[in-house]
């Protein structure tokens, strides 16, 4: 978890920053429920990925975002 803020918070000020709106952002999160995933991807979040991770999968996504 995040020290001063969750993950949705920030996710929810960088899309409400014109400069950064379109800034990719995938969650790796501890969160694996159901609303927990939908509340991400409401955010803002292209990728939603639970923790235990697979490294190939983070980056796979990571490289299907930067092309």
């Amino acid at each position: 978890m995040m020290p001063s803020m969750d993950g949705l918070s920030l996710a929810k000020i960088v899309r409400a920053k014109k400069e950064l709106s379109t800034m990719p952002i995938i969650f790796l999160t501890a969160k694996t429920g159901a609303l927990d995933v939908v509340k991400g991807i409401q955010a803002g979040a292209r990728h939603y990925i639970t923790k235990p991770f697979s490294v190939r999968e983070l980056l796979a996504k990571v490289d299907k975002i930067t092309g």
